[in-house]
């Protein structure tokens, strides 16, 4: 199952829930773009925005920002979270597509989350950084997060990840290692209706891709991008490099 067809099916009904409190996200991402001296306005393209964390932050800021997600589910939570900000354009679709597509250039473009590990190899990834290449403006940075796979295997009863629990509510997360390139991640989902004592389940599996920072710091040098900043942020690998 892709990406797309998982979150359609499964995990963008519960996905804002298991991501967690939406305002300590947010504060978050905006200690990591100070910490980074990343405050001049300007124009962003948010790739794989999600339900609005980086937007919220990013218009607060004062930069316009284009928004991508492939989920119509989580772009309507997105403008509910952003109601009255005019300065964030929401576009549904592929973000490969939105770099690919692109005439604009932008002073900051991002992709955060997992979402890098989204797409279906290492060349479809090095594609992706290269269409992100292509549409920065002369010195705009390109901020990245995503998940190693390719260290620290989880072994045995350790592949099952809690993710979050409430009292009706329980997400949790399996890793299965299936190559060397190829993770595939089953979200396992419980709720208890109000006022039941009965459980239901729901659960769907799909690919990530296996990349190292070390393969992704090699493409974005390759590209002509100086990276700025690499570093470990709530157990995701995070890049900050700026074109020339």
């Amino acid at each position: 199952m892709s990406a797309q067809q998982h979150y359609e099916t499964h995990l963008a009904k519960f996905y804002s829930w298991s991501s967690g409190d939406f305002e300590t996200q947010q504060e978050s991402f905006k200690k990591f773009l100070v910490d980074n001296d990343i405050t001049a306005k300007g124009s962003v393209l948010d790739l794989g925005a999600g339900h609005g964390v980086q937007c919220g932050v990013l218009t607060k800021m004062g930069f316009k920002v284009t928004a991508v997600d492939f989920n119509m589910e989580l772009l309507k939570e997105l403008k509910e979270n952003c109601t009255g900000n005019e300065t964030i354009e929401v576009v549904h679709g592929d973000i490969r597509s939105a770099v690919k597509d692109s005439k604009q250039k932008f002073d900051l473009i991002i992709c955060w989350g997992d979402t890098l590990t989204h797409l279906d190899d290492k060349h479809d990834i090095e594609e992706f950084l290269k269409g992100c290449a292509g549409c920065l403006a002369p010195g705009g940075k390109l901020l990245l997060s995503f998940r190693n796979y390719t260290e620290n295997m989880l072994q045995g009863p350790n592949r099952f990840i809690p993710v979050r629990q409430s009292d009706n509510k329980i997400h949790t997360c399996f890793v299965d290692y299936v190559t060397e390139t190829t993770v595939e991640i089953t979200d396992l989902f419980h709720e208890r209706p109000d006022g039941s004592s009965s459980w239901q389940q729901s659960a769907s599996s799909y690919k990530k891709v296996r990349i190292s920072p070390a393969e992704v710091s090699q493409i974005l040098t390759d590209l002509g991008l100086t990276i700025l900043a690499s570093d470990v942020v709530n157990r995701s690998q995070t890049f900050v490099a700026v074109s020339k």
